[in-house]
């Protein structure tokens, strides 16, 4: 939605080949479980049925529940099992490397969906994300060393939202830094059920 002077007032990155990865699992993981029911024994069946669900809860936070969201208060990143909201005030310094990391005094927070420069420039396919992802945040035109400069699309977005903040200072987002216990709990009771039914096939 946008915001003053037409700044987009939140952005949410998310690679979109994540969306690929996700539903090739999920399709590979019905056929395998439709097929155990189906030809399989009973327990058997059922075993296949929760270790596929287990291993969808998986794929699902991690590549579709994980994200970044940007806005002019503040940053926020989902990872597969943690949760952390930073206020731009709060923010000492962000890093591209290995990860996305905000820095927030000595602590610091790293965002698995987003890789650094090293990984981005290794496997070479996230240069569409990053042209497109960049240009929907401002309606400048951007020199292809702009690009090349920041190299990772999560890092570019947070500067130019980082920017906006300083310009029209607001309100801020309250720090939370908070483990995501429900996911875990929803993937250990999937796998141990599949182990139950796999002992007693």
């Amino acid at each position: 939605m946008p915001g003053i002077g037409g700044f987009l007032e939140q952005r949410i990155y998310r690679p979109r080949v994540n969306t690929f990865y996700f539903i090739t699992a999920a399709v590979f993981l019905a056929l395998f479980t439709i097929q155990e029911l189906l030809y399989g024994e009973f327990f058997s069946g059922l075993s296949a049925l929760f270790w596929s669900l287990g291993l969808s809860l998986l794929a699902y936070y991690s590549f579709i529940h994980s994200r970044i969201i940007f806005t002019i208060e503040g940053i926020a990143i989902r990872n597969p099992f943690s949760r952390v909201e930073i206020g731009w005030d709060e923010v000492a310094g962000m890093d591209d490397q290995l990860n996305f990391v905000v820095f927030r005094g000595s602590e610091k927070f790293s965002a698995w969906i987003a890789p650094g420069k090293r990984k981005l420039n290794r496997r070479g396919f996230y240069r569409f994300d990053r042209i497109r992802d960049a240009s929907a945040v401002t309606s400048q035109d951007m020199e292809r060393r702009e690009f090349e400069r920041t190299a990772n699309p999560a890092l570019f977005i947070a500067q130019e939202f980082q920017r906006e903040f300083k310009r029209a200072p607001g309100r801020s987002l309250e720090f939370i830094n908070r483990r995501e216990d429900s996911h875990i709990r929803n993937i250990l009771i999937a796998f141990s059920l599949g182990i139950a039914f796999a002992i007693l096939a």
